[in-house]
């Protein structure tokens, strides 16, 4: 990525191409890939920069959907959201022709004047590549379910005033952090030294600023050194409005203006046969700063001079923020990162707690390249990260599983800047594969609704392949080397819709947007995707390998247990169009899986407790199809198979029944008296794992071909689900 990559020549791209597609065309996108992207060539220019719109046709792609889909479930140390209390992706994954856009990191800012703008490194726009490239971004994210019709307009490349190599050097000049305020921009730069945590010296990390438009000859270079102990981190601004300062907590007397904030990565493992290594992907402390706007008057200093700024030095008390000033002496002993909330506080207190972590403990941290953004409709910064499996693999290397082996996307919301910050969702495989530096633009979150909010996150993705042999699953390495761009929807807790506590709802697999809607006592849920007997049975993947796919409605049950519900008869005026094995009906599924597909010692490393991801998982379904036929289908190792079945018998509606003890399932059908016969079972071959999952899937038996998919829709009442736990995991 930035602290390794670019000593070769090349910047990787792998590209989505939708199934079906001809190897033509196959060939063709990828000869245009690596004509688009080749070596990193740092020729400056002055000449001036075309605004033509580009000729590249199409300007984005829409991968081909077999992105991991989004879990509320937690398993991080921060508390759970009591306001986003789902997340769900609602569109694939899109990224733009590597003809038009191909770069690192890519923060993106709203700037005074109503535009977006990116900074990217070792990429490209247009024809023209370079170590920075700086673009107007024309266009924003569809209202629609389309694909992006964004351009990018080329500003400035190694435009920093002390020289951008073609490849990492000891004046490496990348760009890291990016905003603009009062009509001014900032960027994070990193002069004679990589973006690695604290590598300074020889390294400094600089702000520099750029007063009103961006040209090859506007940014004033910075000269003042960050304070010990934040050195050299990875710097990024917090994103509040279009050009907008902050005013939490920022007092008129030392800020007359606003403030603006910022943080910094500090700490993670450090190989030390390798100063210039990765420890920005396993950094332990986030410190969080905050700084006047800057002003003519002082030549921008309230921002480009760190030794100005005020940090974060914990919670004291009465639970209130600290701050200290950076040249004060005490600083280095003092500074906290942002963390989860502790001992009554909301993080890190200022009292004995100089070793407390953002997350974990030890030298391998959770947190690489984050970004904070202010969300205007809910009043909360939401904080974006993303946390690599292999993060204790030791020594850290771009060509290694620390970075080939994949990470996983988590987002956190808290009220203000420094807390408390709270759990939202997680993706595993960001990327798709090995993801850094997500973030949601300010400009691109949607208002708040009565069903939730949307918003666009980007990213970008997979500059170091997935290792050979690949230590991701083979479907999840098609991130691209660019602007990867998604939609998710939050729902939150005052919409009487939304799927309660205990219950969870997601996607599972390969599937279009599926939906779950309570009603007092009952849930509509609606699904895509199906649940074949035989491997890929839609031509999806073109892999003959397993890959179920639906809509789920589920809790976590530990031990033996039950789950029972209503279902009511299938509205053949929605379903009609859905295929004859869509189905709905209650599902016992196995929920952890692990990372790696290698045979040596990487592989059973659990990817993180309370994973319902896995495609070819071992299950138990007892299911209706829209016909009002009743069948039991099981996977179990030797692969799936369909039980008995029974023509009709929940026309009218049903009531089912799956429980499990210990490894043997066991389906009903249920009367109005509340006694259940036994439909048909299954005893597992292997034991079953304590921890699984029970509930509600629906599936449609059709393809997953966004934005027009089929779905199949149920109803279900009276659900229960009784567990009786049976003593630890077994594996």
């Amino acid at each position: 990525m930035i602290a390794r990559r670019a000593r070769n020549s090349s910047v990787n791209v792998v590209l989505d191409i939708a199934a079906g597609s001809s190897i033509s065309l196959l060939l063709s996108a990828l000869v245009c890939a690596v004509a688009a992207i080749g070596s990193v060539n740092a020729t400056s220019s002055s000449s001036a920069v075309s605004q033509e719109p580009s000729p590249v046709v199409p300007l984005w792609f829409q991968s081909t959907g077999e992105d991991s889909p989004a879990s509320v479930e937690n398993d991080t140390p921060f508390p759970s959201s009591n306001l986003i209390v789902n997340a769900q992706w609602t569109t694939p994954r899109y990224y733009p022709n590597p003809r038009l856009q191909a770069a690192d990191i890519i923060p993106v800012t709203w700037a005074s004047d109503g535009n977006s703008y990116v900074i990217g490194d070792d990429g490209s726009v247009g024809d023209v590549k370079a170590t920075t490239v700086m673009a107007r971004i024309v266009g924003s994210p569809p209202e629609d379910n389309s694909i992006p019709q964004m351009d990018f307009q080329l500003l400035a490349h190694d435009a920093f005033s002390y020289g951008c190599p073609k490849s990492v050097s000891i004046d490496s000049c990348y760009s890291v952090g990016f905003t603009n305020v009062d009509g001014v921009f900032y960027a994070v730069t990193y002069d004679k030294g990589y973006p690695v945590v604290g590598d300074h010296p020889p390294g400094h990390a600089r702000i520099d600023y750029s007063k009103g438009s961006i040209s090859q000859s506007s940014w004033v270079h910075g000269s003042a050194d960050f304070p010990a102990p934040v050195d050299s981190g990875v710097v990024s601004f917090v994103e509040m409005a279009k050009g907008e300062p902050s005013h939490d907590e920022c007092s008129a007397g030392d800020f007359p203006n606003g403030c603006a904030y910022a943080i910094v990565l500090h700490g993670g493992y450090q190989d030390p046969q390798d100063p210039n290594g990765m420890d920005q992907f396993n950094a332990t402390h986030l410190f969080l700063a905050r700084m006047a706007v800057g002003t003519p008057g002082q030549n921008y200093q309230e921002v480009a001079d760190p030794s100005r700024w005020q940090w974060f030095t914990g919670f004291d008390s009465k639970n209130h923020p600290t701050w200290m000033y950076a040249n004060e002496r005490l600083l280095p002993h003092a500074i906290r990162s942002l963390s989860y909330p502790r001992k009554g506080t909301s993080g890190c207190s200022t009292d004995g707690q100089e070793e407390c972590l953002f997350w974990g403990a030890g030298d391998s941290g959770h947190i690489n390249y984050p970004h904070m953004a202010y969300d205007a409709a809910l009043h909360r910064y939401l904080l974006t990260l993303t946390d690599w499996y292999y993060r204790d693999f030791k020594p850290p290397s771009e060509k290694g599983p620390m970075v080939q082996g994949g990470a996983e996307g988590i987002v956190l919301e808290a009220p203000n800047p420094w807390g408390p910050w709270s759990f939202v969702m997680r993706s595993p495989y960001l990327g798709s594969g090995n993801a850094y530096g997500p973030s949601f633009p300010v400009q691109w979150e949607g208002p708040r609704t009565p069903g939730g909010q949307d918003l666009w996150m980007v990213w970008a993705a997979n500059f170091a392949s997935c290792g050979k042999p690949i230590l991701v699953p083979a479907d999840q390495c098609q991130g691209v080397y660019g602007m990867n761009l998604r939609r998710v929807h939050f729902s939150l807790a005052d919409d009487q819709s939304t799927v309660p506590r205990p219950w969870f709802d997601q996607d599972v697999g390969f599937a279009s947007p599926g939906h779950a809607k309570f009603q007092g006592d009952s849930v509509v849920i609606a699904g895509n995707g199906n649940l074949a007997a035989t491997p890929d049975p839609l031509g999806q993947y073109r892999d003959n390998l397993f890959h179920d796919a639906f809509h789920y409605v589920f809790q976590r049950v530990m031990g033996s247990g039950s789950v029972e519900a209503q279902l009511k008869p299938a509205n053949s005026a929605t379903n009609s169009n859905a295929g004859p094995e869509a189905s709905a009906g209650l599902m016992l599924r196995e929920s952890t899986y692990v990372l790696g597909q290698t045979g040596d010692k990487l592989q059973g490393r659990r990817l993180s407790s309370g994973d319902i991801f896995g495609e070819a998982a071992r299950y138990a379904y007892l299911g209706v199809r829209k016909d009002g036929t009743i069948f039991f289908q099981y996977r179990d190792i030797s692969g799936v198979v369909r039980g008995r079945t029974q023509a009709g018998g929940c026309s009218e509606g049903c009531t089912l029944q799956v429980s499990r003890l210990q490894n043997r399932v066991v389906a009903s059908l249920c009367g109005s008296d509340h006694s259940c016969r036994n439909f048909d079972s299954h005893e597992f071959e292997r034991p079953l794992s304590n921890s699984l999952t029970m509930g509600l899937a629906v599936s449609s038996e059709s393809a997953s071909t966004f934005p027009r998919y089929l779905i199949h829709e149920a109803e279900f009442s009276h659900l229960s689900i009784r567990a009786k736990n049976t003593g630890p995991e077994a594996h």
